[in-house]
């Protein structure tokens, strides 16, 4: 379909990350910065509300706004009567079967009067004020190959947050996926510590491309060494 506009509670249009499935991202979490800065992150980023799509077929474009209550996930209010405005483009070229390169840009706005934004200020502050957040994003997907980045932005009153992601990922016999990831947030709740982590994640496919035993290995540079966590992780995935 070219056109869909859909109504109820879901998550809007903002990142490429965000927008992929958990088994299609070949590390065991999201990136900081996705986690941190997409809108109503707090609710895993959904919301109720009305967003429009349009994508003509063959273009290879795809655009999308919408309008939402603003407050997060299962909020029917809007006492404030104040809303989230949200955008997204992407514009992408198929190279062959499996083949794709894509780039898009994301926007967001609002005006907050008193919410939790623990990922960015941490508990048990609230704000008001003005909050505009834009991200752009770039992907690379082959059959064997994943490449993919994203810089995202959010402008609140005088504090700016901002972080990015880079991620090379590579499939071997069909089982195997080696990748490896540079993660930074900059943020009033992490400056106690801005370095970026560094990521090497492995993955072992047990059937087709959803259920894995997953490896996630991330280190980070401190004043006195290194900061170094890992985690082994059985994923299972039922729809």
């Amino acid at each position: 379909k070219s056109v869909t506009l859909r109504f109820g509670q879901m998550v809007p249009q903002f990142s490429l990350q965000r927008s992929q499935p958990d088994y299609l991202i070949p590390l065991i979490e999201r990136a900081r910065v996705i986690n941190a800065l997409i809108p109503t992150a707090e609710t895993l980023a959904r919301d109720i509300g009305v967003m429009l799509m349009v994508a003509p077929q063959h273009s290879g474009w795809h655009g999308s706004v919408g309008l939402f209550n603003g407050n997060g996930a299962d909020r029917k209010g809007n006492e404030d009567r104040q809303f989230l405005v949200t955008a997204r483009t992407t514009y992408a070229v198929h190279l062959g079967k499996q083949g794709l390169v894509q780039a898009g840009a994301s926007m967001a706005y609002r005006q907050t009067t008193g919410l939790p934004m623990k990922h960015i200020f941490g508990d048990p502050v609230t704000y008001s004020g003005v909050d505009s957040r834009w991200g752009l994003e770039a992907m690379l997907r082959t059959k064997v190959w994943q490449v993919q980045g994203e810089y995202l932005q959010a402008r609140l009153n005088r504090v700016t947050a901002w972080g990015y992601y880079l991620l090379v990922s590579r499939k071997f016999q069909k089982r195997h996926r080696l990748t490896l990831s540079l993660d930074k947030l900059r943020a009033p709740v992490v400056l106690q510590n801005e370095n970026p982590w560094w990521i090497v994640g492995y993955g072992y496919y047990l059937k087709g491309q959803k259920n894995r035993i997953f490896l996630d290995l991330r280190f980070r540079k401190k004043n006195n060494g290194w900061d170094v966590r890992n985690v082994l992780e059985l994923q299972l995935f039922f729809n």
